[in-house]
């Protein structure tokens, strides 16, 4: 599994996820993936403008889309 970096660009506190926005390696995907906060492994909250790391899978209720997983805020 790919390894990605972007920065935390949006987060909704009351739905417990943020948008992440990254560099795709196929140009043809979206440049902003969603995370949920139960995906962190860390247990740190990423604050908008976070740089963090994360993996990217298969979004299981949208087949042609993508979620952000195991998210962690870069040091």
């Amino acid at each position: 599994m790919s390894q990605f970096t972007g920065k935390v660009v949006k987060r909704n506190l009351k739905q417990s996820f943020g948008w992440i926005k990254y560099d795709p390696a196929d140009k043809d995907d979206d440049d902003e993936i969603y995370f949920m906060w139960d995906s962190r492994r860390d247990g740190e909250l990423p604050d908008v403008g976070a740089s963090v790391t994360f993996s990217r899978e298969r979004d299981p209720e949208k087949s042609d889309g993508y979620i952000a997983t195991n998210v962690k805020v870069k040091k």
